[in-house]
């Protein structure tokens, strides 16, 4: 017999420590590579690279999560350590000969081709990793842990880890392109890689071997907290033990099936977004003209409200529960991005329809989307006379700058649209921890890494869906049009999750009749 409490404060502050140096080194990448691209290739690039990033995810996400589930712990997360560290390297590698390179030639449009390719290679193995931290791993180590650490709030310290990440890599990583180069910043980010993969690898194999838990995979046999769909988690398990083969249709199966669905596709839907802290909301600041500190500034900002975000996440959850706490994250964010759609018509807006209507060429805007040659305008490598990006001359009008704080000429509208998109934060978080903590308490741990893979495919769709309307739309006269879209999809998950809400309302209602009558 194994004792009950294996589980310490040291094992969590190895996972804490590991996962810490994993998110810390994510979201430094995440943030440079989006400003490489920028200036690669603009917002063009940008959506192509996200884009690729998210069919790559859509594709093998899935199977990521399958992979988990039949390999032991340690080996799984290992094996996606390995691959996203190392790809890493090489993209980085990549893009500093990339950027070294003098010529449009076909050496530079290999080396874009390789930092592109593993960096989705990259994007994969992160989501992997971070399906095995925050989906599976938290969950045992918070079950075994004899009721010393909850589940709620091992959840809010880990979103606590990663948005402190993400407000201090922005900030770090924007000060050194103010003293150094881009290709120094590629060299830094390589060897940051190699080193915290040896660090990682360590904590990690240290962890496993003290939490005897981590060992073994428990097959549930405790019925769901959610009432309106026990019979399809019974149903779910006489499927699993009929075919234990994870074809691509079980899987999917097994997802939509699920109780939790249309709280998990209210919050795939979010993907559907401009509106974010990703590679585009910071190439669309950076086409207006923002400088890098104060992109990171913003990236700061947004951080630490997700940091508050996740300190409050535990009391506002056992004040009024799990799934109010997530309707009010849905409020606040619908409520807080509505600046991001005023901010179109103020000044200093590059949103005009109209002259994009009236200018409007097919062959030009056809070519402008399969054109390697709009990759490199913004490294100044093609000249005037023969630049074929669509954005160019509202960029070159945006890049202007006020003589206070080195802003924008008219900052009014990039300053809105940002002030949207940090204070939304406070609710995307309470949302994104309250439907995580449903999916944890609900998904049996036999197919847990199953359930959150095929929901992260999911939310890679939406987010290619995305990316592709900004490779068809490129020009930022049109990229109000996707700002509405967003919100339109925001609104979306809203209405998605508040059918969840009172499906469960109704169901509880009337569960409680019927048991008042027997």
């Amino acid at each position: 017999m194994m004792a009950e409490n294996f589980v310490t404060k040291r094992s969590f502050y190895l996972f804490y420590t590991a996962y810490g140096i994993s998110c810390f080194g994510d979201r430094m990448w995440s943030f440079a590579v989006s400003l490489l691209m920028v200036l690669v290739g603009g917002l063009k690039l940008i959506g192509l690279y996200q884009l690729i990033d998210g069919l790559s995810s859509m594709i093998f996400s899935s199977f990521i999560g399958v992979f988990l589930d039949k390999n032991e712990r340690n080996f799984g997360i290992q094996v996606v350590l390995a691959f996203n560290n190392l790809s890493v390297v090489i993209s980085s590698i990549s893009l500093y000969f990339c950027l070294a390179e003098k010529e449009c030639n076909t050496l530079y449009f290999v080396l874009l081709f390789i930092a592109l390719f593993f960096n989705a290679v990259s994007n994969i193995a992160s989501g992997g990793e971070k399906l095995a931290f925050s989906k599976d791993w938290i969950v045992v180590l918070s079950e075994h842990s004899n009721g010393k650490f909850t589940l709620a709030d091992s959840n809010s310290k880990m979103h606590i880890i990663d948005q402190a990440a993400a407000m201090l890599s922005p900030l770090i990583v924007g000060y050194m392109l103010t003293f150094q180069s881009y290709e120094t910043i590629t060299i830094i980010l390589a060897c940051w890689n190699l080193f915290s993969w040896i660090i990682e690898f360590i904590l990690l194999k240290k962890l496993y071997n003290s939490v005897p838990h981590l060992k073994t995979r428990e097959h549930s046999t405790s019925e769901t907290e959610v009432p309106f769909m026990i019979n399809t988690l019974k149903h779910d398990k006489e499927m699993n033990k009929k075919n234990n083969k994870k074809t691509l249709i079980n899987m999917l199966r097994t997802y939509f099936e699920h109780p939790i669905f249309l709280s998990a596709f209210a919050l795939a839907l979010l993907y559907f977004t401009v509106l974010g802290s990703d590679g585009l909301g910071i190439g669309y600041a950076k086409t207006l003209g923002l400088p890098e500190v104060w992109i990171g500034y913003s990236r700061f900002m947004g951080s630490a409200l997700g940091v508050g975000s996740a300190l409050m996440y535990p009391i506002i959850q056992k004040c009024i529960g799990t799934r109010k706490t997530g309707f009010l994250g849905f409020v606040l964010q619908v409520s807080c991005l509505s600046f991001c759609i005023i901010s179109i018509f103020l000044t200093g807006s590059p949103f005009d329809p109209i002259e994009f209507y009236e200018t409007f060429n097919f062959s030009t805007w056809f070519y402008s989307i399969f054109s390697g040659k709009s990759f490199i305008n913004m490294m100044g490598k093609l000249s005037s006379g023969n630049n074929d990006s669509i954005i160019t001359s509202t960029e070159t009008i945006s890049l202007e700058s006020n003589r206070f704080f080195n802003l924008p000429k008219n900052p009014l509208s990039v300053l809105t649209f940002l002030f949207g998109i940090i204070s939304a934060r406070f609710g995307l978080w309470l949302i994104d921890i309250s439907i995580t903590q449903l999916m944890q308490e609900n998904v049996p741990e036999e197919t847990r890494s199953t359930v959150f893979g095929v929901q992260l495919a999911i939310c890679n769709a939406f987010s290619v869906f995305k990316d592709l309307m900004v490779l068809i739309f490129p020009d930022i006269r049109t990229f109000g049009f996707l700002i509405i879209i967003s919100y339109l999809g925001v609104i979306s998950a809203f209405i998605c999750y508040s059918t969840f809400l009172m499906l469960h309302y109704f169901k509880k209602r009337n569960n409680s009749r019927t048991e008042t009558k027997n």
